[in-house]
Parts: C-alpha cells; sequence; structure tokens
C-alpha cells in the first residue's frame, strides 16, 4: 500500500476546513448567547427576538475569532496526516480492469485516501 501519495500538498487539510470548524464552533456559541439573549430581551425595550438576534451574531463571531485566534496564537500550519495521528480507517476494495486502475487510484488521491493499494489480477485456474 502507497502510504502518501507524492503530491505533498493533496494531503494538507483546505483552507475550507478549518472555516468549516470555525463556523461550528461559532454556531455553537451564537445558539448559546441566542438563548441567554432571548432571555435577557423580555426585560430590555427591543424584546426577546431582538436581542436574541444581536447575541447570536455576536456568539458567531466569538466562536469563529476564537478558532482563528487559536490557531494564530499557536503558529499553527494546515494540518497535514502522520503515521502518529491515529485517523480512522475504512477499506474500499474496488474491482476493476487494469486499464481503469490508474483513474481509480487517482479519485481515491483526489478525496485524500491515507493510502491506495493495487494487486495484479491472479492467475486463472
Amino acid at each position: 500500500m502507497d502510504q502518501y501519495n507524492k503530491n505533498p500538498h493533496q494531503l494538507q487539510i483546505r483552507a475550507e476546513d478549518i472555516k468549516v470548524r470555525g463556523f461550528e464552533i461559532g454556531t455553537a456559541f451564537a445558539t448559546g448567547l441566542g438563548v441567554i439573549g432571548a432571555s435577557v430581551g423580555f426585560k430590555l425595550t427591543w424584546g426577546p427576538i431582538a436581542w436574541g438576534m444581536i447575541f447570536a451574531f455576536i456568539g458567531l463571531f466569538i466562536g469563529f475569532g476564537a478558532v482563528c485566534l487559536n490557531r494564530l496564537r499557536k503558529g499553527e500550519r494546515p494540518i497535514t496526516r502522520s503515521p502518529r495521528r491515529p485517523q480512522p480507517e475504512i477499506v474500499v476494495i474496488v474491482y476493476c480492469s487494469e486499464e481503469k486502475s490508474a483513474e481509480v487510484r487517482n479519485i481515491f488521491w483526489a478525496y485524500r485516501a491515507i493510502s491506495v493499494g493495487d494487486v495484479p489480477e491472479p492467475a486463472s485456474l
């Protein structure tokens, strides 16, 4: 099995993945602060809906900003897969002709497979 693709840039987590993580944490903060804002909003002049939305936007920015600042503070680069980081593993066996095997290998590498192997077809009996 080939452990890594020849192109090292393909193994890095893309910038979209980092932004998605920041958005997920931001929405968690938005939910929590939105509930708090709606609760406080019953006593304020604009009402619970307006204050819930205001607090939700604040929570979104706090969560996304926290992820970005944390990555800047640590000086992290995009995370690459390494043998020290355990990854969930799934084995996929594709039976195809030898002409298609190169195309199948490229598809697996494009979707960031951890390893891709190739077994020649056994001799017929």
